[in-house]
């Protein structure tokens, strides 16, 4: 399928939609954990290879979105700061970046335990 379509970007775009759409329409079992979720609309961290939790558990890092659910275009951007714990509930803006997408978000880590993180930016108009 993808050989057929990987030289037509607007057919694989509605291919790719097309079984997204029929995916989210399969019925998925309840989630059980023995730990209580806390789910914050709008916001998300990224990979599964870094912690968003500061080294001492005071901070949470996080994204937030600034677009719907699509791919990020060349001038969107997603929000980056913290929530301080233990509550984790008031989110803490620090700045913005365009160097982001769902799958990843900016790479957000902390550094040790000093504080402070990094995290992926594009900054200039050429590639």
């Amino acid at each position: 399928m993808y050989r057929a379509v990987r030289d037509h970007q607007g057919l694989k775009r509605k291919v790719r939609d097309a079984y997204q759409c029929v995916c989210g329409l399969i019925p998925t079992s309840e989630v059980r954990s023995a730990y209580q979720f806390v789910e914050r609309p709008g916001f998300f961290f990224g990979f599964h290879d870094k912690s968003p939790f500061s080294m001492g558990d005071e901070f949470l890092l996080g994204h937030r979105e600034a677009i719907p659910l699509r791919m990020p275009g060349p001038d969107d951007h997603a929000g980056i700061g913290y929530f301080p714990g233990p509550e984790w509930t008031r989110f803490t803006e620090v700045c913005q970046t365009k160097a982001w997408n769902w799958h990843q978000g900016a790479m957000l880590q902390w550094l040790g335990a000093s504080g402070a993180f990094v995290f992926n930016d594009f900054v200039g108009e050429g590639m």
